[in-house]
């Protein structure tokens, strides 16, 4: 397959202002995903696809979970894509993948003169995962029972796929949609606890814990799980070793009001604790 595209970019004539309109030979049920790995598929069929491809989408996903329209301008998406090519070059380039993508999986970008952005049909796991996010971090939003489920199976617990590449734009984007899961899976843990869903609170707690191993909220949500459950030897052995981690790596100690969640619970008996017997007070 040639890497030129064509004279007229992968672009119709017609309505909608130049953008691409649907064709009804578009296939259904497609779905991509940045979280975890890169995979777009149609119909439960995985799609290959060259990193430029997947980088591209990738950019246009995010977008789509920032954003209503989910539409970048052409100029953004070409400098992002191509950071040190000159404006022209990096224009060319992203023709080319437009044109790539079209050939590949027709239907996936909506593209015009002066735009692009993933079609409206496209599931996009960080746009799901954006959303219940922001709707965990409402204040004083309550879930029901079926809203509390969605939140549960949604993926919060992993990041935009590393294999993508180290650019800037994708740190920074990285770093953004952790911090974003990780206060949203600290949000569905106290929810969790407060519905008596103690097992799925400390699944939650725990993938807080994973996305930042020295978080003191996200152990003390653990604990409260443990807590809630009867768990209080289990509760302690937590606490034991979030003391010990601060401790090693950091040299210091957690808070008193992470201290005092454990007032009043059963001590650890000697075999499992060790030398690791938790202070009292904070330094």
């Amino acid at each position: 397959m040639s890497d030129r595209a064509p004279a007229d970019n992968g672009l119709t004539s017609g309505s909608n202002h130049g953008r691409q309109s649907a064709r009804p030979d578009i296939p259904d049920g497609i779905s991509l995903r940045i979280l975890g790995k890169f995979e777009l598929s149609v119909g439960g069929n995985s799609v290959s696809l060259g990193v430029t491809s997947q980088r591209l989408l990738t950019l246009l996903a995010i977008r789509c979970g920032q954003v209503r329209s989910g539409h970048v301008l052409r100029g953004h998406a070409a400098g992002r894509l191509w950071p040190e090519t000159r404006t022209a070059r990096a224009a060319a380039n992203l023709r080319s993948a437009i044109w790539r993508l079209q050939q590949s999986c027709g239907g996936v970008v909506e593209a015009s003169f002066y735009d692009l952005g993933l079609a409206s049909g496209v599931a996009v796991d960080i746009c799901e995962a954006s959303t219940v996010a922001f709707g965990l971090l409402t204040p004083s939003s309550e879930l029901d029972p079926d809203q509390l489920g969605a939140a549960m199976r949604c993926n919060l617990y992993d990041d935009i796929d590393p294999d993508l590449g180290e650019d800037d734009w994708l740190s920074a984007e990285r770093e953004r949609f952790r911090q974003l899961r990780i206060h949203a899976l600290e949000a569905l843990a106290g929810k969790l606890i407060k519905a008596d869903c103690h097992g799925a609170a400390v699944e939650a707690a725990l993938g807080a814990i994973r996305a930042d191993p020295f978080r003191e909220s996200a152990y003390g949500l653990l604990i409260r799980a443990y807590l809630a459950e009867g768990s209080q030897l289990e509760a302690r052995r937590q606490y034991n070793a979030y003391c010990d981690l601060l401790r090693s790596e950091l040299g210091v100690e957690p808070s008193a009001e992470f201290t005092a969640l454990l007032c009043g619970t059963v001590p650890v008996p000697e075999q499992d604790r060790g030398d690791r017997l938790p202070h009292t007070t904070s330094h």
